[in-house]
């Protein structure tokens, strides 16, 4: 039987992550051994499984802290996770996602971000995972992706919505250009879905309009239309918008597409709030010693 590395008893109290590894029993397996102590010491308990079946069967019992996963293995776990996510909708958006590549590839790396991947790490320690694990963990906490959808058809707007909901994302819709300025003044959304045409302004006037306000300045604009003139697509490109999708859309296209452009942004915003308060320290410890002069 392929081996599986289960966590001492002591570690039942501890939050979960699970781990899916191609283990060898005639290699060592030092990593996931030293992994697993690295997380204990931060209150995480390493579960370790080397075949599909029994990840499913855990997934499906027990919502981990954080899922690693080896990047040749990224494919496999995607289709499992589309799985499950029957059973348990929203599980990947709730789980962060760690791809591990033991062996420097460049494919290997496309085939994690392809994979939802919500952090990548070449041939990594057992601290830099564990430390990974532990500020992404923490992230996702209240982590719910937040859409506003703008579309004047309703029924692909609740094709739009059923599709996100699924995913656990939350999902706002709006019919037009105003009622989606009135939702904007009392929700801060992570990603705005943008329909072209829409009564009075449309939304290529929209997008403008939201470009000139500074809370709108990053906030990622995807439009999904029926409009297949490449000039349309220039012009949505052009005047704010960050990506370009057409009518009919596959359920899983639309998803991925909305899940990266909302962690590419969230992680961003994480860098830029560490990188400020960095500067408030630096400038507070310049502040002192000035005084002290």
């Amino acid at each position: 039987e392929k081996p599986r590395l289960l966590p001492d008893a002591a570690d039942v109290n501890l939050r979960a992550v699970f781990m899916l590894a191609e283990l060898d029993p005639a290699q060592s397996a030092v990593l996931p051994r030293e992994l697993q102590l690295s997380l204990r010491k931060r209150q995480f308990a390493l579960h370790v499984f080397a075949e599909g079946d029994a990840l499913t069967e855990a997934l499906v019992n027990q919502t981990p802290a954080a899922l690693i996963c080896e990047a040749a293995l990224m494919p496999a776990l995607s289709e499992l996770l589309d799985v499950i996510e029957k059973e348990q909708p929203g599980l990947s958006m709730r789980v962060p996602l760690i791809a591990v590549n033991k062996h420097a590839s460049a494919a290997r790396r496309l085939t994690a971000a392809l994979g939802w991947a919500d952090c990548y790490l070449e041939t990594p320690s057992a601290e830099e995972i564990a430390a990974a694990i532990a500020e992404l963990a923490t992230l996702r906490e209240d982590a719910k992706f937040q859409v506003l959808i703008v579309d004047d058809d309703r029924q692909q707007a609740m094709f739009c919505a059923g599709v996100l909901k699924r995913k656990g994302m939350q999902v706002t819709s709006a019919l037009s250009a105003d009622e989606a300025l009135s939702a904007l003044a009392s929700m801060r959304p992570d990603l705005v879905i943008m329909d072209l045409y829409l009564p009075g302004i449309n939304g290529l006037e929209l997008t403008a309009i939201l470009r000139q306000r500074s809370d709108s300045l990053v906030l990622p604009i995807v439009f999904l239309s029926g409009e297949q003139d490449t000039q349309k697509r220039f012009d949505a490109l052009n005047i704010g918008g960050d990506d370009y999708l057409t009518k009919p859309i596959r359920p899983r296209h639309l998803a991925t597409a909305v899940a990266s452009r909302v962690k590419r942004v969230r992680a961003l915003r994480a860098q830029l709030s560490q990188m400020q308060e960095t500067s408030s320290i630096l400038l507070a410890m310049l502040l002192m010693v000035a005084l002290v002069d």
